[in-house]
């Protein structure tokens, strides 16, 4: 299998680096091992060639693979998934009956609005060229404009304060979408926003966006391509690429963004990489953000929770609402 002895040791060692840098719990070493094991180490078993690449990779300096150029700011690159800027949705046979539904979202997004409960978008520390937010506070992706958000899922699933308020979407997108990677959310951008050219930091995932209100003047670009957005017509994309999203109208506009397990993981991979997920967020949550509470998202969201919307994001009929808890 190796070439030299020299090379076999360096591959152990290599893979030994690389079960340290995932923090695994007992329970996720013993998974670990059975799966590379009996899955990877079959090299006739297809339901792990992602997988087998992606430690082939991590493990091995003379494994290499193509990154297209609008991929290659992004730091969490999967070799064998398929890059493609934007998808077909018709390879999603759900996305029809979700499109079918939107009205089901569209009435309880107008509800949280009434109710106050759409925060800044802002996250934790992130690499990469972000904006400061202008408070202190996390960092922002946008350029211009007011970008504020309701959770619907989070990283852990349902996002548990907010299912109160919306149960309907809840039960539509827990039903409906299959390899649902937990993200969901309703994204709110003033007139004149704009959020810069960035990449996502992975490609495990794609995103979709499902258009619900104040469309006109939307649009996006992904890599080379362009989107101008319709009412109701989902899109999904690869994150991974070098994006960038423009409001140009006269209201806010509202999106549902959710994120999708990327098609080409087969079950058993989907769980192999949540396992890798899931002990890196917990070793970040227990050693890293607990030293500073802006550098977490989610603790980032809790000092926002308390500080409402940005004043001015509503605008309808070119009239702008300044306080939430005017409807």
């Amino acid at each position: 299998m190796f070439e030299t002895d020299d090379k076999r040791i360096q591959v152990q060692q290599r893979l030994e680096q690389f079960v340290q840098e995932q923090y695994f719990n007992e329970t996720e070493y013993t998974f670990f091992v059975d799966f590379l094991k009996n899955m990877v180490g079959n090299i006739d078993e297809k339901k792990a060639d992602v997988a087998r690449q992606h430690i082939q990779w991590k493990i091995d300096d003379d494994y290499s693979y193509y990154v297209h150029k609008y991929q290659a700011k992004c730091k969490g690159i999967i070799p064998g998934l398929r890059a493609i800027p934007i998808w077909d949705k018709n390879e999603f046979k759900w996305i029809e009956t979700l499109e079918q539904n939107y009205n089901i979202l569209k009435d309880e997004l107008l509800k949280m609005v009434a109710l106050g409960k759409f925060v800044p978008n802002k996250v934790g520390a992130q690499e990469g060229d972000f904006n400061k937010a202008e408070d202190g506070i996390g960092q922002k992706f946008h350029e211009k404009g007011k970008w504020n958000i309701f959770f619907i899922f989070d990283s852990t699933g349902v996002f548990q304060e907010n299912e109160q308020y919306v149960p309907k979407s809840v039960q539509l997108i827990s039903k409906l979408v299959p390899n649902h990677r937990s993200w969901a959310l309703f994204s709110a951008m003033s007139p004149g926003g704009y959020i810069k050219p960035h990449n996502g930091d992975e490609t495990k995932r794609l995103r979709l966006i499902l258009p619900l209100i104040g469309i006109d003047g939307s649009s996006m670009r992904v890599g080379d391509e362009f989107i101008y957005f319709k009412e109701g017509n989902a899109i999904v994309f690869d994150d991974s690429f070098e994006h960038e999203a423009w409001h140009n109208g006269s209201e806010t506009r509202v999106h549902l963004l959710m994120d999708l397990w990327h098609p080409d993981f087969s079950e058993e991979e989907i769980q192999f990489f949540s396992m890798l997920d899931e002990s890196i967020r917990r070793h970040y949550e227990s050693e890293i953000w607990k030293h500073d509470p802006v550098a977490n998202s989610k603790k980032v969201y809790a000092i926002m929770k308390e500080k409402k919307a940005d004043d001015g994001w509503w605008v309808t009929n070119n009239q702008s609402q300044f306080n939430q808890s005017c409807f």
